[in-house]
């Protein structure tokens, strides 16, 4: 699922830029969307790693 994840995020970009280019605002909405939940989502496994790594002495 990790790898899928990366996958997508790496094409967002490239996806939101040809929504626009077609004038489909609601899937420009819905893939920014989608993008910002998985910069959430990188942000807070990052937080929980670091959280885990200071746990241990």
């Amino acid at each position: 699922m990790e790898e899928k994840a990366l996958t997508l995020r790496h094409e967002l970009p490239r996806l939101i830029a040809a929504a626009k280019a077609l004038g489909a605002s609601m899937l420009v909405m819905l893939l920014m969307t989608v993008d910002e939940e998985l910069h959430r989502q990188e942000l807070e496994q990052h937080k929980e790693a670091g959280a885990g790594q200071a746990d241990r002495p």
